[in-house]
């Protein structure tokens, strides 16, 4: 499904600002699915626990290098994650934010952050990061939702400005909020691993 939607949507930035980064079928029709991020602008994957929140993260992050080929990748990955294939397209993995500091000067530049309710960020500088400290970033953190509705003054809440992410299903209709969207209290098809 992957290489299928790869191949049918539009590829890399299309100009206008937006990049174009496919995740697969969608589920009603089979036609390609993809998610249009406006440049600079941040994505939220909110899922409970083995809903698929890392392999999802790790397929927009492949989509956005496959977007951006100059671009830098860094990952914050607080636990060993098992096929998280992310770290392939990652120029630097850290368990914790101090990549930060080995950001690239200049070019386009993206932070994937998983499990992001356990990242602290005592010094405030994800929080400009995803803010805009830094001209041609973008952040991709993953977390649960329950978890993420309890963390006040957390950096996901800059995060979650952009009103832009993917909630996986399994979750409650309260999910949708932490991006300001609301979800339909019945699926289109039934939910499924």
């Amino acid at each position: 499904a992957e290489q299928v939607a790869a191949h049918a949507v539009p590829r890399g930035s299309g100009g206008d600002g937006i990049s174009v980064l496919p995740l697969g079928l969608e589920f009603t029709g089979g036609d390609p699915l993809a998610l249009r991020l406006p440049d600079g602008e941040h994505v939220l994957v909110l899922g409970s626990a083995r809903s698929g929140r890392s392999a999802t993260l790790a397929r927009l992050a492949t989509a956005w290098t496959q977007a951006h080929p100059l671009g830098w990748v860094g990952a914050v990955l607080p636990r060993r994650m098992h096929g998280f294939t992310a770290r392939h397209c990652a120029h630097e993995v850290a368990a914790d934010t101090s990549l930060l500091a080995r950001l690239p000067a200049t070019g386009p530049v993206l932070l994937v952050v998983d499990d992001a309710e356990s990242i602290d960020d005592p010094d405030g500088a994800l929080a400009a990061l995803a803010a805009g400290g830094r001209p041609n970033t973008w952040v991709m953190a993953a977390g649960r939702p329950e978890a993420l509705r309890q963390t006040y003054g957390h950096w996901t809440t800059v995060v979650r400005r952009s009103r832009t992410g993917v909630v996986l299903t399994g979750g409650g209709e309260l999910d949708g909020d932490l991006l300001g969207v609301l979800l339909p209290r019945r699926l289109p098809v039934p939910a499924r691993p």
